[in-house]
């Protein structure tokens, strides 16, 4: 159930990640140094709410840590897409936040796992989460050894969402 919980999670944080390109140019008038700011200010937050998370150690319940960090990391995302045009640097906190809470959300989900599956199982499962890049791997033809790369990455750092819309931009430039 906690697999299903954290694959869900990412499942549905990552568009927001993905229609980051479109908020900058057609909502604020931004152009790649904007993007970079809230790409900037994510991860920053990422590292923050990292530190913070080892600090502290989270609730003595973890899920309920992750529905916190959940709860946040929305109320983040809500925000910055909610930015007026003409503030722009509140959707910088409003990433920030979510980038915080990132970890947060993510980290005791992973604890978890780690703590419930039986040592020799847990490769198995933790390949589950990870396997995107190896079914793409399965069709060379259309993801070649640079796109599988990159997502696997992405699903390492658990910054999917960015790898794809970086190798989105890639294939743009390259088939155009």
């Amino acid at each position: 159930m906690i697999l299903i919980a954290a694959m869900i999670i990412n499942f549905v944080m990552a568009p927001a990640s993905s229609l980051m390109p479109l908020l900058v140019t057609k909502h604020f008038g931004g152009d790649a140094l904007q993007l970079g700011t809230l790409e900037s200010a994510w991860g920053m937050g990422v590292i923050a709410g990292g530190v913070f998370l080892s600090a502290w150690g989270g609730f003595r319940r973890r899920i309920y840590t992750t529905l916190v960090g959940v709860v946040l990391m929305g109320a983040g995302i809500i925000v910055t897409g909610m930015a007026p045009s003409t503030m722009f640097w509140l959707a910088v906190v409003g990433n920030a936040i979510a980038g915080f809470m990132n970890p947060i959300t993510n980290g005791p989900l992973f604890a978890v796992l780690q703590a419930t599956v039986a040592p020799d199982y847990q490769g198995r499962v933790f390949t589950v989460v990870n396997s995107l890049a190896s079914a793409l791997a399965k069709h060379p033809r259309h993801f070649d050894d640079l796109f599988c790369n990159l997502i696997h990455a992405g699903e390492q750092s658990g910054k999917l969402d960015s790898m794809l819309d970086r190798v989105a931009t890639y294939k743009e430039k390259t088939e155009a």
